[in-house]
C-alpha cells in the first residue's frame, strides 16, 4: 500500500519493511528460545 502511495520512497519502503521483518523473527525467535529453556528445565527426566 505505501509504495504504491510513496512510489519514490520504494528503496526506503523496503529497507523499513526488511528492518520490520527481521525484528519480528528475532522477537519470535528469542521467545520461542526461551520457551523452550523454561520448558526443558521443568519437565521431568524420563530415562
Amino acid at each position: 500500500m505505501a509504495t504504491a502511495m510513496l512510489p519514490e520512497q520504494r528503496p526506503e519502503l523496503a529497507l523499513l519493511r526488511g528492518a520490520l521483518s527481521g525484528a519480528m523473527a528475532g522477537y519470535f525467535l528469542g521467545w520461542a528460545l526461551a520457551f523452550r529453556r523454561r520448558w526443558k528445565d521443568e519437565s521431568p527426566i524420563i530415562a
